[in-house]
């Protein structure tokens, strides 16, 4: 039985997208019969070092970076033993394979493994180098030193987009045996396509969802939303999320005289998200460039229209006039313009929808895994 050792940049509890693709992969890989293991930071330092989360068994490891501050020395001289202690697990573990899913601090560890152990090495890009919630490749010299030598080594590279491998090509020159973009996925059993609200049962809003942080576009949206509230004064804006620009998306909106339309639900769990997407009239993706916009899989899942930007991932599988629109980034006119055009044309957000939801067909987990297995026994041969 292969052995896989999935080493991403964060794992549940946490929640985000490269939790939801280390958790979709290893339940794909373990069905297929690979045997496979989860190598994360661990933080905070009161998880638990192992634990089992959908049968996956996860470990928990101190992947610390030094930094310029004085508290950033600690890092240093507990380098030694962090390194002892994964060398031991990936010994004895014994994987065919590292598959590194968003390198971040685990990118050091695991190059020292690929490095001294001649572990055979897969790396897996989902922006990180210039959407990195806490912007450490621009912030520390060393992380961007780690990363150049990950790339350099390893066997393969894969990325989420075209555009995510391009920018990494352009930042660090590597030029691995095995290169390939592979399409996140979207688990289409989640949310069936019969589970569809019917249309007359449904409240008039528009849904976005997101970090609510500076670089997400969520403030030209509520500016373009302004806009729409003149040509469509029925309809709402829901933004679920949290974030750390919350307060000051609350405090534009009000600004703007949109209490009363925009609705600020939070952070929400899978069920609420669920029905939020297939209740609403079509989904909005703001970012100015996203490296690939999982959250565009969700909508076209729920057989809704999407509008996104048309730089970043998005373009490579959002298509334009056909599953929904693509607007210039920043330009709260054209936005304005797009949502207006859905909102008005409601026979168009249905055929955008429909096309949509036959679409997102090709991007199930089942298939998306099949590509990385390719990857796999190319590498093992």
């Amino acid at each position: 039985m292969t052995r896989i050792l999935l080493s991403p940049s964060a794992f549940y509890p946490s929640l985000g997208g490269v939790e939801e693709i280390c958790r979709n992969l290893s339940l794909q890989l373990r069905a297929k019969n690979f045997e496979v293991a989860i190598a994360v930071n661990r933080h905070p330092a009161s998880l638990p070092e192992y634990e089992l989360i959908d049968g996956i068994p996860v470990h928990r490891f101190s992947f610390e970076y030094p930094s310029k501050s004085l508290s950033g020395l600690g890092p240093v001289f507990r380098f030694p033993e962090n390194t002892r202690r994964f060398l031991d697990f990936v010994k004895s573990y014994a994987p065919d394979l590292v598959h590194v899913i968003c390198p971040s601090s685990n990118a050091l560890y695991c190059y020292t493994a690929m490095n001294l152990l001649k572990q055979k090495t897969l790396v897996t890009l989902q922006g990180e180098f210039f959407m990195d919630q806490n912007s450490l490749y621009d912030n520390s010299a060393f992380a961007r030193l780690c990363a150049s030598r990950l790339l350099r080594k390893a066997d393969a590279v894969t990325a989420c987009s075209q555009y995510v491998l391009d920018d990494a090509k352009r930042r660090f020159d590597f030029a691995p045996r095995i290169e390939k973009v592979v399409f996140n996925g979207v688990d289409l059993s989640e949310t069936p396509a019969h589970e569809q609200v019917d249309s007359a049962r449904q409240k008039p809003y528009i849904f976005a969802i997101g970090r609510l942080v500076e670089n997400k576009g969520f403030d030209w949206l509520l500016r373009a939303f302004q806009r729409l509230t003149k040509t469509q004064v029925d309809i709402k804006l829901i933004l679920a999320g949290d974030g750390d620009a919350r307060a000051s998306l609350e405090a534009l909106s009000h600004s703007l005289d949109l209490t009363e339309k925009v609705h600020f639900t939070g952070r929400q769990g899978r069920a609420e998200v669920s029905r939020l997407f297939n209740e609403c009239q079509f989904f909005v993706l703001p970012s100015p460039v996203e490296p690939f916009g999982i959250v565009c899989l969700e909508a076209m899942r729920a057989g809704k229209a999407t509008i996104a930007t048309n730089t970043g991932g998005p373009p490579e599988f959002v298509r334009h006039e056909i599953d929904g629109l693509l607007v210039p980034p920043k330009d709260d006119f054209a936005l304005f313009q797009a949502m207006d055009r859905l909102c008005s044309q409601p026979d168009l957000q249905k055929l955008y929808g429909q096309n949509a939801l036959n679409e997102v067909k090709r991007f199930d987990w089942e298939p998306i895994t099949r590509q990385y297995v390719e990857i796999y026994e190319q590498l093992l041969r």
